[in-house]
């Protein structure tokens, strides 16, 4: 049952599912009595194969692997089966990645639409399979997740230390002065702020602003994203005036980028609103808050932290208003 086997195998050229068919054949062949034909049609399946996908590769070489120890043949058979051991990790964690940003685009699309549980759910499956991957980026992109989700559900506490691994990862893989760190740092400065720590907030925010400045320029969004930050410690520390200034130029550069409409420019407009009521300006306190809530009604859930905001700051602006038309 010996054949030639080279650039003309009939398993070649007349099947698309070539690796299986190699197989069935070796199988048979090897079967038969006949090992040498069965390494021939094997290694022909392994040299018509471009690329490892799905496995196919090393699915041949375990295969061969297995029919050379029999023929006694080891050296050949180890260097095989070590190939596809190789070839097998290489999918596995190309496999693993692909799932577990898979997994992470599933959780921002739950947290953007107030699903928090869910979201939750797969971030932890996504952190799962991506510590695995050895892919640190891939994971501090997660963990920027899991500290963003915390803060999204007003447990700020909970997301610190995720937030601080984020950094540490980004700033060993790409230096101090990366676009990424900053990103890390701005998500970092928003739960340090939550929880009352508000100079190593102002810091993280400040840090953020700088190296978006320095890489994308003075208009860009993340750099309004940083003047908001920046403007809700200025109001923390009572100092409106400058505030003011901040959301202003924050929304400027977002409304142009992003539109009106879009939720992070809302968020700068809710938190603008706020500091207004603070002024004592109600009347356009209150239209920029009903600007908010007719901006996320209906695209997102009624638990959305944001609507649920700005319908809380109508809601407190009315009664304002109604108490000062009494007196």
């Amino acid at each position: 049952m010996t054949a030639n086997f080279g650039n003309d195998c009939r398993l070649c050229i007349s099947t698309t599912g070539g690796a299986v068919a190699h197989q069935e054949a070796a199988s048979a062949a090897f079967e038969l009595g006949d090992a040498l034909a069965a390494v021939g049609i094997l290694r022909c399946g392994i040299a018509a194969i471009v690329d490892g996908a799905d496995g196919a590769l090393a699915a041949l070489r375990v295969d061969l692997g297995n029919i050379l120890t029999a023929l006694g043949q080891y050296d050949d058979a180890e260097r095989e089966l070590r190939a596809a051991a190789a070839d097998v990790d290489t999918h596995l964690r190309a496999a693993r990645l692909l799932h577990g940003m898979c997994l992470n685009a599933l959780g921002m699309l739950c947290r953007y639409t107030a699903r928090f549980d869910d979201a939750a759910g797969y971030y932890e499956l996504a952190q799962t399979e991506l510590r695995g991957t050895g892919d640190e980026d891939a994971l501090a992109t997660i963990l920027h997740n899991i500290a963003g989700l915390a803060h999204a559900r007003e447990d700020a506490r909970s997301g610190i230390e995720a937030g601080q691994e984020s950094v540490r990862l980004r700033t060993a893989r790409h230096g101090e002065n990366s676009v990424l760190v900053a990103g890390d740092l701005s998500n970092l400065g928003g739960l340090l702020f939550d929880v009352g720590r508000v100079e190593e907030a102002a810091r993280c925010f400040s840090r953020a602003c700088e190296i978006f400045e320095n890489s994308y320029g003075p208009d860009h969004p993340e750099v309004a994203v940083n003047l908001g930050n920046l403007a809700a410690v200025a109001v923390a520390g009572d100092d409106f005036e400058e505030a003011e200034r901040l959301y202003a130029r924050a929304i400027a550069i977002k409304t142009r980028v992003w539109g009106p409409d879009n939720p992070t420019t809302l968020l700068s407009i809710h938190n603008f609103a706020r500091l207004l009521a603070r002024m004592g300006r109600v009347d356009e306190a209150w239209q920029h808050a009903l600007d908010v809530v007719a901006g996320l009604a209906g695209r997102v859930g009624e638990e959305h932290r944001l609507l649920r905001r700005a319908r809380e700051l109508v809601a407190e602006l009315a009664r304002i208003s109604e108490r000062r038309l009494r007196t």
